[in-house]
């Protein structure tokens, strides 16, 4: 494929030999299951979906589309969701700086900061301020962009807007 890709002569060319090198492995890839688009519905749903719902709609018990999740997944349901909503409270924040960290958690279903804050320190070992501190310019944005552009915004203004400067 390396060589058929230096050997095209132009761009389309180069995007054909990918493209026919692709097909035959989307063709056998899997269709998405029940639990994919669960797991996706609890992504859009910014980690908020109870779980029993979710397996109420994939017509299956409880216990058995937890054991279905993480045989599909990797992790559990729950486990899922906590780090979706994790990384969507992280993320609120470094889009917008200024959003108080109590309207944050209540934005993303947290009982309160302090739920907020145990979930943080489990997930990421620091409480959120600190992590956020940590990881400065050092993580890209993970899930979303920022709402009012569709770049990226420059890390270094960020991370000096981040420390008060």
């Amino acid at each position: 494929m390396w060589e058929r890709l230096a050997e095209s002569p132009s761009f389309s060319k180069r995007v054909q030999v990918i493209e026919n090198y692709l097909l035959p492995f989307a063709a056998n890839a899997r269709s998405r299951t029940s639990i994919m688009k669960s797991a996706h519905d609890i992504f859009r749903r910014k980690g908020t979906a109870r779980i029993d719902d979710m397996a109420f709609h994939t017509s299956l018990s409880v216990r058995q589309y937890e054991r279905r999740f993480a045989e599909e997944m990797g992790l559990s349901p729950k486990l899922f969701a906590r780090i979706t909503r994790f990384q969507m409270a992280l993320d609120a924040k470094r889009r917008v700086p200024a959003s108080s960290w109590l309207s944050i958690a209540h934005e993303h279903g947290y009982f309160d900061q302090m739920h907020m804050i145990r979930d943080f320190q489990n997930l990421g070992g620091e409480s959120p301020g600190q992590l956020l501190h940590q990881s400065g310019d050092l993580q890209p944005w993970s899930i979303g962009l920022p709402s009012t552009t569709n770049k990226l915004p420059n890390p270094r203004t960020t991370a000096q807007r981040l420390r008060g400067r």
